[in-house]
């Protein structure tokens, strides 16, 4: 009468014949599993459902939601603050339906224990089969696994600075504002932080193309300092004249606002491409601009000493100082385009991201 596993042994023999004996019983253990003789608790708390869901809206306003696994809260949010007694029917858990799957396993496989991986439901459940299966035999997953919700197996590896990192990306659509968006994404990053733990840091300064684009358009300042000032100092300190370094500096922006103008009409935009094409022109445009400043003042000069019934109309000596020159520096600019035709048939990726650079310049 004191043997403890004797009496379970008992209990578990009367319980199979009840099963195996009553059609009834065994289906609803096929359903249920161990938990078959709770089977009409089951079936009430569904119709209770049925009854709360339909009733609702009516009198107290109460919507029951549909969720398998545990009641309790189900039956402690429709009876327990009656009275202040509580009628709850114990904390029942509900089993799902049983899935089942074939595996294929040779002789070694019997032999020895397997990992196999199982899809059911577009779940990949990893289990482990135990040695000595027979043909037809079923295995439950709860008797070689512990099966649980989480999240998926990680795939690849990130890190930053040697630490373990996850790492994510942010791709824009082509007509949207690269920095306009770096801004925006800052806000909101800097919102999420206070809400995340001490331990997690967000580190957004990793790649950036508005740091490309930043670092660009200082190129292009840098080049547009430099490009002036060799100007006002080759013009004025060789010429001795305020108004040809004037002219010539005068060409740098209103080059680059043409550029542009034709950039904006052919739809492409300002970028870090786009950018460094106008600050490799500048250098040519700079020495376009001082070769025929410098042929012009001397052809004035020339026109001054002659004698006065010599002498040829301001215009005209403009006009022809330029034309004088004008073939070579439209040769010379030409070669230089030539060595950027190249870039316009490059197709893909790379000709993508090389054009606006040929374009611009």
């Amino acid at each position: 009468p004191n043997d403890t596993e004797a009496e379970l042994k008992f209990k578990q023999v009367n319980e199979a014949n009840e099963v195996l004996s009553h059609p009834e019983n065994r289906k609803k253990y096929d359903q249920y599993g161990k938990d078959w003789q709770h089977a009409d608790q089951f079936e009430q708390a569904r119709s209770s459902q049925q009854y709360a869901r339909s009733r609702g809206s009516a009198g107290g306003g109460a919507n029951y939601g549909h969720s398998d696994g545990d009641f309790s809260d189900f039956f402690e949010s429709m009876f327990g603050g009656a009275g202040g007694r509580s009628r709850s029917s114990g904390n029942v858990k509900f089993r799902g339906q049983d899935l089942n799957a074939s595996l294929q396993l040779d002789l070694m496989d019997v032999f020895a224990t397997q990992k196999r991986t199982l899809t059911l439901n577009g779940k990949n459940i990893r289990i482990t089969v135990p040695a000595g299966i027979e043909n037809g035999q079923t295995i439950k997953i709860q008797d070689v696994a512990t099966v649980q919700i989480g999240a998926a197996d990680k795939i690849g590896d990130g890190s930053l600075n040697a630490n373990p990192a996850v790492i994510q990306t942010i791709a824009k659509q082509p007509d949207v504002n690269t920095l306009d968006l770096t801004e925006r994404l800052d806000e909101a990053i800097a919102d999420l932080e206070s809400t995340l733990p001490k331990s997690v840091e967000i580190k957004n300064q990793i790649f950036r193309q508005s740091d490309f684009i930043d670092a660009s358009i200082n190129n292009l300042n840098q080049t547009l300092l430099e490009g002036a000032f060799f100007v006002v100092i080759i013009l004025f300190i060789f010429l001795m004249n305020w108004r040809t370094t004037l002219i010539s500096l005068l060409a740098i922006p209103i080059s680059l606002l043409v550029s542009i103008i034709v950039l904006k009409l052919l739809g492409y935009t300002i970028n870090t491409m786009s950018l460094g094409g106008m600050a490799i022109a500048i250098g040519a445009l700079v020495d376009d601009a001082i070769i025929d400043v410098e042929n012009v003042y001397k052809r004035l000069r020339e026109n001054v000493r002659k004698p006065k019934n010599e002498r040829e109309p301001t215009l005209t000596v403009v006009r022809d100082a330029s034309v004088e020159i004008r073939s070579s520096i439209i040769i010379a600019t030409l070669i230089i385009i030539v060595s950027f035709i190249p870039l316009f048939f490059l197709s893909g990726m790379e000709g993508r991201l090389l054009q606006p650079l040929g374009i611009a310049f």
